[in-house]
């Protein structure tokens, strides 16, 4: 419930990107500096680690 709230207030903002919490926000700015290939590594452990 907490992220539609935030959600709705920064929808009132006029903000485009909505992105709910500070994890996330630090997954973001990594994931625009990390080589691609490293990126692709972790999320096919994180997929792989779904699967099971």
């Amino acid at each position: 419930m907490q992220v539609a709230q935030y959600a709705i207030k920064q929808l009132q903002k006029n903000k485009f990107y909505i992105i709910p919490g500070i994890d996330v926000k630090i997954a973001r700015f990594l994931s625009k500096i990390t080589p691609s290939n490293i990126i692709a590594k972790v999320t096919y452990k994180i997929q792989k680690r779904k699967i099971k």
